[in-house]
């Protein structure tokens, strides 16, 4: 048995000698002949898409939700503990409805108080202005005809007493005492004059300013009493729907702490997410070459005709969408609230490629700008998938709009444009697609 088992793995040893060695003399004969083995052609995978020119029509269906056209919080201008608060949350109100209301009653007694202090001012210029009343003036000259009394006795005894002085009849003390008599009489007298041409005519200017200018600044004051008391009322500012209420009635609240959050639903604003292959076509239509409409669906059955508003300028980094605003106004008798579903569907049809005359031109087709490549000298050509190999195609460069450009050529819709990696191939250069087209 033993050696049956040896005589078998000789033969097995002897025919991988034989193999070895055939395959090893095939090689030696081909190198002797100049013989080379020919490798395979490589076939490199490239990125393309279906050429369509500018003016073709497309349909695009979004969903998105809808949110008001504004919103703001609002707060009272004042402090104080809330009296009323007949609002809630989901509840539509008028421009100049009540919402909240703080207790006006310190406002209310400031405002009083204040107001009873310019009446007093403005009383005490009037009767700067027009005079003192007839029984003033008399006791005004009452008072000069004593003081004219005094002054005359006073008079009399300082000349008397002066004579007296200079004979030497007198000391220099006694004179001292009637000088000073006479100067405090005609002082007095002065003073008496004054009053009485103050009660004939009236205040002088600068006083009459004086008491102005401090009418004015109370003024001031009661404006101030009234706005306060005013914003004692939370008033809405427009028509709209209260979103959130961020307080309870009697509570105490601070000045430009929210109480309430309101939006305008004037107009519905709607918001929905397109691929950006999308936005370019979109921004470049004409007005009346695109039609906009949006169906919610808690009004089934109707669709809106609505307006572009504007479109985000950043891609959503998750989608890689861009945010589309779109508008329209609120519809009578029907109830739309932000956050409901919408469906917003865009429909651009086709417009004949002609110029004014009515002769047909080129056809522009939009390509992304990387697609096209210069050969150095001026030309610019495109890359055309056409059955397995690449092939170059001169086109004339149009407008660059962001990555996509408009050319024009030997073009026709439904061509396979290459559109990444076109300096590294070469004509009929054998390629294939990334994705199925």
């Amino acid at each position: 048995m033993k050696r049956m088992i040896w005589a078998g793995k000789k033969v097995a040893l002897v025919v991988l000698i034989l193999v070895v060695g055939g395959y090893g003399a095939m090689e030696v004969l081909r190198s002797r002949l100049g013989e080379k083995e020919e490798e395979p052609e490589v076939v490199r995978p490239v990125r393309a898409e279906v050429l369509g020119h500018r003016d073709q029509g497309f349909k695009g269906i979004y969903q998105g939700t809808t949110q008001a056209s504004r919103r703001v919080d609002l707060s009272f201008r004042v402090s104080g503990p809330l009296v009323e608060f007949p609002v809630r949350k989901g509840q539509q109100v008028k421009t100049g409805d009540l919402l909240a209301k703080v207790d006006p009653r310190d406002f209310k007694n400031h405002l009083d108080s204040a107001n009873s202090q310019l009446k007093q001012l403005e009383a005490k210029l009037s009767e700067m202005k027009s005079g003192a009343r007839a029984e003033d003036v008399s006791s005004a000259q009452a008072a000069v005809n004593a003081a004219q009394a005094q002054f005359s006795e006073a008079e009399a005894n300082y000349k008397r007493f002066k004579s007296l002085m200079e004979q030497g009849a007198v000391s220099q003390v006694q004179y001292e005492q009637y000088r000073t008599a006479y100067n405090v009489a005609r002082s007095s007298l002065q003073s008496a004059q004054g009053n009485l041409q103050k009660a004939r005519s009236g205040a002088r200017k600068e006083e009459l300013q004086q008491q102005q200018a401090a009418i004015d600044a109370q003024k001031s004051v009661v404006e101030a009493a009234q706005s306060a008391l005013s914003d004692t009322e939370l008033k809405a500012p427009f028509d709209g729907v209260v979103a959130d209420t961020f307080a309870d009635n009697h509570q105490f609240v601070q000045a430009k702490q929210s109480i309430l959050s309101l939006q305008d639903l004037s107009n519905i604003e709607m918001v929905v997410h397109v691929p950006d292959g999308d936005v370019v076509r979109m921004r470049e239509k004409e007005v009346d070459n695109l039609t906009m409409t949006a169906t919610l669906d808690s009004i089934p059955g109707r669709a809106f005709p609505v307006t572009m508003k504007e479109f985000s300028t950043q891609a959503d980094p998750k989608t890689q969408t861009y945010q589309a605003t779109v508008t329209m106004p609120y519809p009578e008798g029907l109830t739309v609230l932000p956050g409901m579903a919408v469906t917003l569907t865009v429909d651009v049809t086709p417009k004949a490629l002609s110029d004014r005359s009515g002769t047909t031109v080129s056809e522009d087709f939009s390509v992304p700008s990387d697609a096209v490549f210069s050969d150095g000298a001026g030309q610019t050509y495109l890359w055309l998938f056409v059955d397995g190999l690449a092939r170059k195609t001169p086109v004339t460069a149009g407008k660059l709009e962001g990555d996509i450009i408009s050319v024009q050529g030997e073009l026709s819709p439904g061509d396979v444009v290459i559109t990444a990696g076109v300096h590294f191939l070469r004509e009929g250069q054998k390629v294939r697609l990334m994705t199925d087209m």
